[in-house]
């Protein structure tokens, strides 16, 4: 086995990871499109909530998982240039840009999805749900950060 054929990703990896990505990407669809708006309609029948503050959640969640799916065409791209070995020129620069963005645009909206949860419930369940997953998502982004810098000034990009 010589030295380039060591450094090789096997291509089993990158199969499974776009099997997870693609398994991910339809259950945040089906989250999305049935699972969240099912939920906002059950509460309607069992007059729960105002219809104002229903079509506000809709929205707020349907937007949020919008910037998820964002994010996995991103990450499918990434692991594409870097399985090609493209990741350091300017296409993958764009797309690990794109990562980066919607980690940080996610986290964001995270932090305003749990000050809205934490003013407008009575209940804590939400605010830690939210609160939790946005401070994993705010740990992906400063992680992808940090990725997309060292390779980024690897090839002199920034």
């Amino acid at each position: 086995m010589d030295a380039n054929q060591s450094k090789e990703i096997p291509s089993a990896f990158l199969y499974f990871s776009r099997i997870i990505l693609v398994g991910l990407f339809g259950a945040v669809s089906m989250l999305q499109l049935l699972s969240f708006p099912g939920q906002f309609r059950y509460e309607a029948s069992n007059s729960q909530g105002s219809q104002a503050v229903r079509w506000f959640l809709t929205f707020m969640v349907g937007f949020w998982f919008l910037i998820a799916q964002v994010t996995i065409v991103a990450l499918w791209n990434v692991l594409s240039a870097i399985y090609q070995r493209t990741i350091t020129t300017p296409q993958g620069a764009r797309w690990m840009n794109l990562l980066v963005r919607a980690l940080a645009l996610a986290a964001g909206y995270g932090v305003g999805v749990t000050t809205i949860a934490l003013v407008f419930t009575n209940d804590p369940g939400p605010v830690v749900v939210t609160g939790t997953l946005t401070s994993f998502i705010f740990t992906l982004y400063i992680v992808g950060y940090f990725v997309r810098h060292q390779i980024l000034r690897a090839d002199s990009l920034i």
